[in-house]
């Protein structure tokens, strides 16, 4: 899981989308990975970047396929088909896996893992969720991420006091896991009240806890500032920080986000929100400095109500930092909102309210933003992906950006990919 969206910890006191606060984003670490980047380089004199296909993720054959991609901000993993998970990227607090600190380029198998059936990947932390409901998490606890004391690393640690997970989801420095009776229990940094719980302090904690009325949810995601559940009504809560969570002030447990029914999907993003409504509607609410939210930044800069438009045939949804997509039911994509890095996957790198097709896509069969860059399945079990790949964040170590899809090749049949923040 992932949504949305570190040893090099930087403490953001204002971002582009208006939050605040000391909790580390993990914006700038990722282009440490460029220093190792090798093989190509691309030049260019204009604006427009040249189209570079994406090359392998080093699957041979007879390996296990890739079943699941969530990528955060400076590592990867993958779900693998056998019930494993590889990691690659930043290690310098053992997230993916490796007992050698640092970059790995490659994908290395995280020991121990079996029976995997979910994977999330934070800012400097991985967690996994098993097939027996229980849940491990590695790598940086410096904020009680990993749902333990310990001071963490490269080994999978069981997350005490858990069981029947069924789902995963990370934030910066917290986490969250669903379970099967629908509860929601959640761990780590609290500065903005994103763990629900009114009685944990800012400091938040490694002890994860049950985040009070909600006991009928299907989806669960977090972010850095807040988090939001998809309850079996079709009604979503949030909490966290204002804006974001649906509300004009800070909520340290869960509230209704006015205006929201029928609901059947759900993203969490850094700055917005976005659900799947009835009648092919999209809503999204939080910061909209570039049109995330599907209306213009200049008129509606920011806004705790949702924002309605129409998207024919709207099946699941994918937030970034200020981007959206939509999957439609008829294989498309569209995408709206910031562009910097081609995100939106429309040959451009031109922000817009307005939503556009991401180039060339007709069979999709799932998409997922992140990192400035996004993927999508497709029906043949294919990905694509497209955006910004500074440090291989759209399927190979290239120090280059694509702005239409680029195939991944060597994946295998893949049946689900995510990006994470």
């Amino acid at each position: 899981m992932a949504a949305t969206h570190v040893t090099t910890t930087t403490t953001v006191t204002q971002d582009s989308q208006g939050l605040t606060g000391r909790t580390p984003f993990l914006i700038d670490a990722r282009r440490i990975v460029r220093a190792l980047v090798v093989f190509v380089t691309i030049v260019s004199t204009t604006a427009t970047m040249l189209l570079v296909p994406v090359g392998p993720l080093r699957a041979a054959v007879g390996d296990p396929t890739v079943v699941e991609i969530d990528r955060g901000p400076t590592h990867t993993c993958e779900r693998m088909s056998n019930g494993t998970v590889r990691c690659f990227g930043d290690n310098t607090y053992g997230a993916t896996g490796s007992t050698s600190l640092g970059i790995t380029i490659d994908p290395v198998e995280v020991p121990g893992l079996i029976d995997v059936v979910d994977i999330a990947v934070g800012g400097y932390h991985s967690c996994a969720a098993l097939a027996n409901g229980s849940a491990r998490c590695w790598g940086y606890s410096g904020s009680g991420q990993l749902g333990s004391v310990t001071p963490g690393g490269p080994t999978p640690t069981v997350v005490p006091g858990l069981s029947g997970v069924v789902s995963i989801a990370a934030g910066g420095s917290n986490t969250c896991a669903l379970t099967s009776s629908g509860a929601v229990r959640c761990w780590g940094d609290n500065y903005y009240g994103q763990l629900g719980d009114p009685a944990v302090g800012e400091a938040g904690t490694s002890t994860p806890t049950a985040v009070p009325g909600i006991s009928t949810a299907v989806e669960v995601g977090i972010e850095s500032a807040h988090a939001c559940a998809l309850l079996a009504n079709g009604t979503v809560s949030c909490w966290g920080a204002e804006v974001v969570n649906g509300q004009t002030a800070e909520a340290t447990s869960p509230t209704a986000v006015a205006g929201v029914a029928n609901a059947s999907a759900l993203a969490v993003g850094p700055s917005h929100t976005c659900v799947i409504g009835a009648s092919d509607s999209v809503s999204c609410w939080g910061y909209n400095s570039f049109g995330g939210l599907g209306v213009a930044a200049e008129v509606t800069p920011q806004s705790a109500v949702p924002q309605t438009t129409s998207h024919a045939g709207a099946a699941s949804v994918s937030v970034d930092s200020a981007s959206t997509c939509v999957l439609l039911d008829d294989g498309g994509i569209e995408c709206w909102g910031h562009n910097d890095r081609g995100q939106l996957g429309n040959g451009t790198t031109t922000s817009s309210h307005v939503a556009t097709a991401v180039s060339g896509v007709s069979d999709a069969v799932s998409v997922s933003l992140g990192g400035q860059a996004g993927c999508s399945v497709l029906s043949g079990g294919s990905a694509v992906c497209w955006g910004d790949n500074e440090n291989g964040a759209i399927g190979a170590p290239l120090a280059t950006r694509s702005l239409v899809p680029q195939e991944l090749v060597g994946l295998g049949d893949i049946v689900s990919i995510d990006v994470g923040v």
